[in-house]
């Protein structure tokens, strides 16, 4: 499994049980691809990764 370098865009946020929004650092947060596709531009995008981050729950939105 190869670790992907950080990218300026990478954010997360932790929800807290009376509605609180704390943003992640990105310390914070780490997502490794798994499996990648290249698209028609010829880009490889990561289609399935492994998220961890620094507190027991999280949630948040993965586009591509």
């Amino acid at each position: 499994m190869t670790r992907c370098k950080r990218m300026p865009y990478l954010l997360g946020a932790l929800a807290t049980n009376d509605g609180k929004v704390i943003q992640l650092k990105n310390d914070q947060l780490i997502i490794v691809p798994l499996h990648t596709t290249v698209i028609a531009n010829g880009k490889s995008i990561a289609t399935q990764s492994v998220v961890n981050c620094s507190f027991p729950y999280w949630q948040s939105r993965i586009e591509t």
